[in-house]
């Protein structure tokens, strides 16, 4: 989309400039003069003064300098080579201002024209960016007969390469800085289109104190502003410096649009859109923000996203954050405040679409007011001041960052598999609904609520405390797969904690004799006990104090349940002790187990011989080990037997060929499917 403005601006270039130049034109006297006045012969070459009976276009040359200090007629082309100051009258162009490199037009008085190219300097450098005369302004979308400026219904260009405004430093601990000179169109354009030269990527700057619409009459065409280049908006008025709106009804019936291009910022130190009272209906107004949208970066005292509508509005203020495509993806970058407050319902749409990102950015955290409005993100980015409560609960369908707190409840509900990353943080409650998952990439504390709806959350090597946990069942639970556990505090009526690993879900549930803070893992299992088959998981309790405690855990597959027990502790790989257990379905339970305040493993098994022989759904259908060696009997011809370990990899298969289908395994715990039947078997 960016190179089709680009593209379209540069034949209004070339034709636009081509039909308003002639072969007429009046240059300034080229001595090197400094501060005559337009209306001075000797400011001109041949002594002939510019007026609209006699000229086509006008030139200051390079090196002249001229004042306009009386009420200047019409030109059809005006080009700035040289200096001109519009000192105290306003300058009326019937076509395009050109500002050459080099050249400098300085406005203190208006300037109105039809387009603007500008590879040199337009600005009101006398003016500060608190200048609230609203009259050191530049008008493009004008058409002028003598002193008479009339609005255009037209399409109109703003061409910068150089500098419109003053310089700026965007940095993150910086203030805006701009001079006090305003940009305004009329609302009764059909385009506005703020871009660059097609191959400029840099030494553009476009820093005006507003950028707005002006009411010059009744809108009757659909409206498009494209921001083509990278710019920053920075007065800090009550007034917002950047809409699509103004204070005057529009048509419902048209729509008005602002297209942030992709790769380009629109930086806004002041409010963005503010309409905090319309006292009638507005049009349709939509942003596209392909690009960025930055209210965080321009640190003045405003920095606000100030959206409002009235009862009586009957089309909405959408807000789209990119289109669904990576190329498009758009960013929106929110600063000091946040207003969102529709009249009605559906009067405001907040549209963050796929690949889209919303970042929290300014230097303090904001403050936040949404009346019957919740804010939605697909990737959520937070700085180090975090985020207030008054957020309201908030829906993540892509990637989470934190580099800050999060004083809210987030549902990470993406159709993609998301990220939790930055650092150890605070969110007040999260809820995993994402059938394919989230990942832990760094530690995180959930103070409140931890929600299981749909989906596994993955922790990885990174830990995971939670305040309280909710829901926890085979389709969604926290899978323990690396060096991270998940802590809360175990009650003395009994605490679930949800794990499991990649293959299944394996809960523990635990009743301390009082209640205290425990870490908890599960995995494979790591050790044995002579005259027992121990089942396949393993958990790993760490208390941050000893204690004594009944234990239920359920691994994936209870395969080995006679004379239940519960093993702790393992050296050598062999478990220390064992406690009876009581069973009831694949849970084991067993009270009064001492837990110290270190790491210490807990399985789960019963009596069995050496090598398990599982029962299975085939009755003649055998599964055991000698030595070795796995042996598959009786299995059905063109069958494949496929082994995997406790991790779920799979380590060997074969066809069936025969009545015995033999593999050499390494001793260890395996997981065996021959046709549609699985079983469990240790190789010793």
């Amino acid at each position: 989309m960016k190179k089709i403005f680009t593209f379209g601006i540069f034949l209004l270039l070339l034709v636009g400039i081509g039909n308003n130049v002639s072969a007429t034109i009046i240059k300034s006297a080229g001595t090197g003069l400094v501060g005559l006045d337009w209306s001075n012969a000797a400011a001109w070459a041949g002594g002939v003064v510019p007026t609209s009976a006699n000229i086509d276009s006008v030139q200051i040359v390079a090196g002249d300098s001229i004042i306009v200090n009386t009420a200047i007629q019409s030109c059809p082309t005006l080009i700035v080579s040289g200096v001109l100051n519009t000192n105290g009258f306003a300058l009326y162009v019937n076509g395009n201002a050109i500002v050459k490199s080099g050249g400098i037009l300085s406005i203190i008085k208006q300037v109105y024209c039809k387009n603007i190219y500008n590879y040199g300097k337009t600005w009101a450098p006398t003016k500060t960016n608190s200048n609230t005369t609203t009259t050191v302004a530049l008008y493009v979308g004008y058409t002028c007969t003598g002193t008479t400026a009339t609005a255009s219904t037209d399409s109109c260009t703003i061409l910068n390469d150089g500098i419109i405004g003053w310089y700026r430093i965007p940095s993150a601990g910086g203030t805006a800085k701009g001079c006090g000179l305003f940009v305004n169109y009329p609302n009764t354009a059909k385009a506005v289109n703020l871009t660059h030269s097609p191959g400029v990527t840099s030494g553009y700057v476009f820093t005006p104190l507003s950028f707005l619409p002006v009411n010059a009459g009744t809108q009757s065409q659909d409206f498009n502003l494209y921001i083509n280049e990278s710019a920053a908006v920075v007065g800090t008025s009550s007034s917002a410096p950047f809409s699509l709106h103004i204070n005057d009804a529009f048509p419902t019936t048209n729509k008005r649009t602002c297209t942030i291009a992709a790769g380009d910022t629109l930086f806004v130190a002041g409010y963005f859109h503010k309409n905090s009272a319309p006292s009638v209906a507005q049009g349709q107004m939509i942003y596209n923000i392909y690009g960025c949208l930055d209210l965080g970066s321009y640190r003045q005292s405003k920095n606000e996203f100030d959206i409002y509508t009235s009862a009586t509005l009957s089309s909405p203020v959408t807000i789209n954050i990119g289109d669904g495509t990576l190329a498009n993806a758009g960013t929106l970058v929110f600063g000091a405040a946040i207003n969102i407050v529709p009249g009605a319902v559906n009067q405001i749409i907040f549209n963050p679409t796929k690949y889209s990102t919303v970042k929290f950015n300014y230097k303090t955290a904001p403050t936040i007011v949404l009346t019957g409005f919740s804010l939605s993100a697909y990737n959520l980015n937070v700085n180090s001041f975090g985020v207030p409560s008054t957020i309201g609960a908030l829906s993540v369908a892509g990637d989470l960052t934190l580099a800050g707190p999060l004083s809210n409840t987030v549902t990470l509900n993406g159709t993609a598999v998301q990220t939790i990353t930055g650092g150890s943080q605070i969110v007040t409650g999260l809820t995993v609904n994402n059938s394919l998952g989230t990942s832990l990439a760094s530690p995180l504390t959930v103070s409140g609520a931890l929600t299981l709806t749909n989906g596994n959350l993955t922790l990885g090597s990174s830990n995971l405390t939670a305040g309280s946990i909710s829901g926890g069942t085979t389709g969604s639970y926290v899978v323990t797969n690396g060096t991270g556990t998940l802590t809360q505090t175990a009650a003395t009526t009994g605490t679930l904690y949800p794990i499991g690993t990649a293959t299944g879900y394996a809960p523990a549930t635990i009743t301390p004799d009082a209640a205290v803070a425990i870490a908890a893992s599960v995995s494979a299992t790591t050790g044995t006990f002579t005259g027992y088959a121990v089942n396949v998981d393993e958990w790993t309790l760490t208390p941050a104090t000893a204690t004594t405690a009944a234990l239920a855990f359920t691994p994936t597959t209870a395969t080995n349940t006679t004379s239940p027990v519960i093993f702790s502790g393992v050296a050598s790989g062999i478990y220390a002790a064992t406690t009876a257990a009581t069973i009831s379905g694949s849970t084991f339970t067993a009270s009064g187990i001492s837990l110290a305040a270190v790491a210490t493993p807990f399985a789960t098994g019963g009596t069995s011989t050496s090598t398990a022989v599982e029962t299975n759904t085939k009755s003649n259908l055998l599964v055991y080990s000698t030595k070795s060696t796995l042996v598959v009997k009786n299995a059905n011809v063109g069958d494949v037997v496929t082994v995997y370990g406790v991790s779920g990899l799979k380590v060997a298969s074969s066809v069936v060929s025969g009545d015995n289908t033999t593999l050499t395994l390494t001793p260890g715990i395996y997981i065996v499917k021959a046709g549609t039947t699985v079983q469990k078997v240790s190789i010793q």
